[in-house]
């Protein structure tokens, strides 16, 4: 499964929860992933990684990541951060200017600044949420952290253009796009622009695009009656002998057939809960 933007606006999130499975995705913000029992499989970069009750996970901004289950199927409890780093500038520099070679802190490792700091900022999140607070609470986290992440820093002027270039593509993907437009948008090389997805999301503009158009289309042909002709052009396709094509090699079945499939569907399921 080809990763996704995911488009971020609050300033912090975190969650408590049991089991988690999350496909590929990437966004522009840091993500601590704290396990507090049992085992969590987790995707970062290139890399897999089994994150153990008591260690942490650190995923920096627009690095592609994804969650599985652990294979012995119990079920991890864990503490998931989220945190925009917009109003922090010498955090801004630090999480897009640098990748950690060791993005997994083992429990022995953890110095007690960390786990308590998290432990406040999701009370910070359910009273105040003060910017200042929250800010501060991170800091002290990549204070501790920092050290044993082995830091490695990017030689790159525009260390957050893939961030800028995905989400620019999410908003945008149902409009006529081109590497020529993002080059010309970002103030980059096509080639530039073409790396991103060879090099992090490990596919082609081509296919990445097509992927957000069908599925769109997918969603309206399953939730709406509008034409097939209408879906088409709707869903950023110029024409509907492309769409049919790309449309059937996405999902093994034309729009038509799609639509009847899922329509079917939802009828077996309705007769299910009636006779149930």
């Amino acid at each position: 499964m080809l990763p996704f933007y995911e488009y971020r606006t609050d300033l912090l999130r975190v969650e408590e929860g049991e089991g988690l499975s999350f496909p590929p995705h990437l966004h522009v913000s840091l993500e601590l992933l704290y396990v507090r029992s049992g085992t969590m499989r987790t995707f970062i970069g290139e890399k897999e990684y089994d994150v153990h009750a008591g260690d942490i996970a650190f995923i920096f901004p627009n690095t592609v990541h994804a969650y599985e289950y652990a294979q012995n199927g119990v079920r991890a409890e864990f503490l998931m951060l989220i945190y925009n780093d917009t109003l922090s500038k010498s955090l801004q520099t630090l999480l897009h200017e640098a990748l950690p070679q060791t993005p997994v802190i083992s429990k022995d490792k953890i110095h007690p600044d960390i786990v308590y700091a998290l432990h406040a900022l999701k009370a910070e999140q359910e009273n105040d949420r003060q910017e200042e607070v929250i800010t501060l609470l991170i800091k002290l986290i990549m204070a501790r952290a920092t050290p044993l992440l082995s830091l490695s820093y990017i030689e790159d002027t525009r260390a957050g253009l893939t961030g800028e270039v995905i989400e620019y593509i999410v908003r945008h993907y149902r409009e006529p796009l081109c590497l020529e437009d993002l080059s010309h948008k970002f103030g980059v090389s096509r080639y530039r622009v073409s790396r991103i997805f060879s090099n992090v999301i490990k596919t082609s503009f081509h296919e990445y695009v097509n992927m957000l158009r069908i599925g769109y289309a997918q969603k309206c042909l399953t939730e709406t009656d509008l034409p097939i002709l209408q879906i088409t052009f709707d869903s950023g396709f110029e024409n509907q002998q492309s769409f049919n094509r790309v449309f059937k090699q996405k999902t093994g079945l034309t729009p038509l057939a799609y639509r009847k499939k899922q329509k079917q569907e939802r009828m077996n399921c309705d007769e299910s809960l009636l006779n149930g």
